[in-house]
């Protein structure tokens, strides 16, 4: 059974989407490794480290954690949903 989730990423907004890359030290556009945002009292490698995970996935929110859908429902029910929504 197919499980979906929600995420919200700020591709099309530029000032969200520096700043995650600045956060993260990747451009979610390309995937590429970049200049990650210094933090104070932080070693950059220490930060670099504490956000590996997340660079991996990309600065996103997530708006509905894996779910299935509920019986009798199928991923078009899902879409229509979505796009009223």
């Amino acid at each position: 059974m197919a499980r979906y989730a929600l995420y919200f990423s700020p591709i099309s907004n530029p000032a969200w989407l520096q700043a995650g890359n600045l956060w993260l030290g990747r451009d979610i556009r390309d995937m590429r490794e970049g200049q990650q945002l210094r933090v104070t009292d932080v070693a950059p490698k220490v930060l670099h480290t504490l956000t590996r995970d997340a660079r991996r996935y990309g600065f996103h929110a997530t708006l509905k954690a894996p779910f299935r859908l509920a019986e009798g429902y199928q991923r078009a029910d899902l879409e229509q949903a979505l796009q009223t929504f």
